[in-house]
């Protein structure tokens, strides 16, 4: 679910896994700070790099995994996940987006991106009373 761009999320669950990633942000960042920076200059480049490729990689799986939720939340509203794009336009790009992923309710019945995630059964329930 957090690798893929395809499919859909709904919006409380974009909220849980952006609460998930600021916490792992948080505690790479402070493990960094407390393991790398008492080094110093003291220990081998060896353990610096080794720390320093660790946070590296932890910081591109964090980036991954927020471009595939929100995609998705995007392609929830039957948006292009391309429209993340926005959020590179200074200031005003970042609020539009964090509105739209954040605030914006969720498109009723399937669209292009598959199913509803949130109305699951709508299609079913409407036919019932066809």
């Amino acid at each position: 679910m957090l690798f893929s761009f395809n499919g859909r999320i709904r919006q409380s669950q974009w909220w849980l896994v952006q609460l998930g990633l600021l916490v792992v942000g948080f505690v790479t960042l402070v493990l960094a700070g407390v393991v790398v920076a008492p080094i110093g200059l003291k220990e081998t480049l060896v353990t610096q790099l080794t720390f320093g490729l660790l946070a590296g990689a932890v910081a591109a799986a964090l980036t991954w995994i927020n471009l595939a939720t929100s995609a998705k939340r995007f392609h929830d509203q039957d948006l292009s996940g391309w429209f993340y794009l926005i959020s590179f336009v200074p200031v005003i790009g970042s609020i539009i987006v964090l509105g739209l992923l954040g605030f914006r309710d969720s498109r009723h019945g399937a669209n292009r991106f598959g199913a509803s995630a949130k109305y699951p059964n709508l299609a079913a329930a409407a036919a019932l009373f066809d």
